[in-house]
């Protein structure tokens, strides 16, 4: 790995919520990451994130896609694979394409994600204290949580996970190729991460908890350096997740004076911020909406 690289953390996600999610914790200390939906070539940027697209994807495409989004950036001092907090998506397939084409020596998984209930004890992932596999998540019409058992999203080629609790001490735990973090608080998940010697040799696996415990190893920007980037004119927030939770979100926004619509040609032409939704209704053709919210979404961003 090139140790002088500019590329501070290279993020590589499987939808485009989890790019912006694995991203976000760095904004705290100053960084402006890029969020990208492609691999086109050397990063020189401090935080690259690149959404992958790959959880709608067949295995064979997902495991390409993560493979060669993980080698563009496998020049970063820290290299973080993302994955859904609630144990959706090709985690297995991904996490072992990831490593093989990461350069590194060492395997850490810890997607707890404490903010959103979803905790590891044991090596279980849970949420609001139910095994994430018994939840709704665990039902979920596209992408169900097959498991709870974080260590059978391993493949066994990769070897065999240590699970380090949260009073583990000792480099033998620590140094161990494969760990899986138990976490019941970010507090106890910061100190897990921060306990790990040689970061750069790791493949971190996890969720915008694991993300926040990262930024928290970086230095903060100087006070007075603007980091890079220009002010919105108007910023358009997309959700296009038909979650209960993501309807709350909705709401919130709607309560705060935010119009929330299924089309931006209903939205006051004077908004600066705008929500814009998935249907609340079932709809058949759900790839539809979805090209259908990207594309208002890529014409709301382009100049007038």
């Amino acid at each position: 790995m090139n140790q002088t690289t500019s590329l501070l953390i290279g993020i590589v996600a499987d939808d485009l919520t989890s790019a912006t999610d694995g991203a976000a914790a760095f904004l705290a200390r100053g960084y402006a990451p890029v969020i990208k939906r492609q691999v086109d070539g050397a990063e020189n940027r401090a935080i690259t994130s690149i959404d992958t697209n790959s959880r709608t994807s067949d295995i064979s495409q997902a495991r390409k896609a993560t493979a060669d989004a993980v080698s563009a950036l496998s020049n970063a001092r820290l290299l973080f694979k993302t994955i859904d907090s609630t144990l959706r998506g090709h985690i297995r397939v991904e996490v072992a394409a990831a490593f093989h084409a990461s350069g590194r020596s060492r395997l850490v998984i810890a997607p707890a994600f404490p903010a959103a209930g979803r905790l590891t004890v044991g090596g279980i992932q849970t949420v609001n204290g139910i095994p994430v596999s018994q939840s709704v998540y665990g039902r979920d019409p596209v992408h169900p949580a097959g498991t709870s058992h974080i260590a059978n999203l391993v493949d066994p080629s990769l070897g065999r996970p240590i699970i380090l609790a949260p009073d583990s001490t000792g480099d033998a735990a620590t140094n161990a190729s494969i760990l899986i973090l138990d976490a019941c608080s970010q507090g106890v998940l910061n100190r897990q991460v921060a306990n790990i010697p040689d970061p750069e040799t790791v493949l971190w696996v996890g969720s915008p908890g694991l993300a926040i415990a990262l930024a928290s190893l970086l230095p903060a920007v100087p006070d007075g350096r603007p980091v890079t980037g220009k002010a919105a004119g108007r910023v358009v927030i997309v959700a296009g997740s038909a979650n209960p939770v993501t309807r709350v979100q909705c709401e919130a926004l709607r309560v705060q004076g935010v119009p929330v619509v299924g089309d931006l040609a209903d939205a006051p032409g004077d908004a600066r911020v705008i929500c814009l939704r998935t249907p609340l209704q079932w709809q058949e053709n759900a790839s539809a909406v979805t090209t259908n919210l990207a594309g208002q979404a890529a014409a709301a961003g382009r100049p007038a």
